[in-house]
This record gives C-alpha cells, structure tokens and sequence, in this order.
C-alpha cells in the first residue's frame, strides 16, 4: 500500500445540511460557499472537484478551488450511502443501486441491487480503496 506524504493541494471542503464551503488549508480562510437545493447526503473531494450527492439523487460537482457548479445530474439512486472516485470514475451507492458516472457527470452505467431489509446502509470499493458508510450500532 502506499501513502502520500503530503495531501494535494487544495481546500478543505466541510459539508452542512444543504451547504458546502471550501477553506484554505494553510489559513482556515473561507474560498467559497454553495447552497444546494436538497440535503447533502455524501461527498468526496479529487484533486480539482467536489462531488456531493444530495438526497433527491441529484450529483453536483463543483471547482474545488473556485466553487463554480460545473454540472448538476439526477441519479437513479433512492438515498445516498457510499461515494469512491478511482481512475476517473465516480462510484456513487444507494439503497436500491449503484452508479457509474464519468468527471464530466456523465453517467456510464447503473446497476440495481436487491433491496436489503434489515439496513440500507451499503460500501463500495476497488482495488486498494474502501468506503464504508458510517453508522449508528446502538
């Protein structure tokens, strides 16, 4: 496995219930902030992009470093649980499937997975990268 021994560079993006701000990693100095028009489910940060599902399945994608909307586009997800960017693919999971969708948000195929009754929380990953959602075990 190898680690990078210093982070790109690049902002730190903190989500609310329906906003997204990018800081500046050396000064704590706000870059930009969106409004989106659906709560904010998942996100993850590339080098030069800020993907946030929202809860309506909607895809956002922003300039990471500007915060200019590059490009919005429904998903045929019911929830957003797991978000993993590998290679230049954007791999987004919800409760009742997955979806690949390319940096320009272009989607390059869905794939319906069976409905699970005792949770909806699901992961996803490739070769040497995991995401799991975060939960509650109480």
């Amino acid at each position: 496995m190898t680690y990078r021994e210093e982070a790109t560079p690049g902002p730190v993006v903190v989500t609310g219930y329906l906003d997204v701000y990018a800081f500046d990693r050396a000064t704590g100095a706000m870059l930009w902030q969106q409004k989106t028009p659906s709560s904010v489910r998942r996100f993850i940060v590339t080098d030069d992009r800020v993907f946030v599902l929202l809860g309506d399945a909607t895809m956002m994608c922003f300039d990471a470093m500007s915060g200019t909307l590059l490009g919005s586009v429904p998903t045929p997800l019911s929830g957003g649980e797991a978000l993993l960017y590998d290679r230049g693919t954007l791999f987004a999971v919800g409760s009742k499937g997955v979806v690949a969708l390319d940096r320009s948000g272009q989607v390059l195929w869905t794939q319906p997975l069976p409905t699970n009754f005792d949770t909806t929380l699901r992961g996803v990953g490739v070769a040497g990268q995991v995401c799991q959602p975060d939960y509650d075990t109480r």
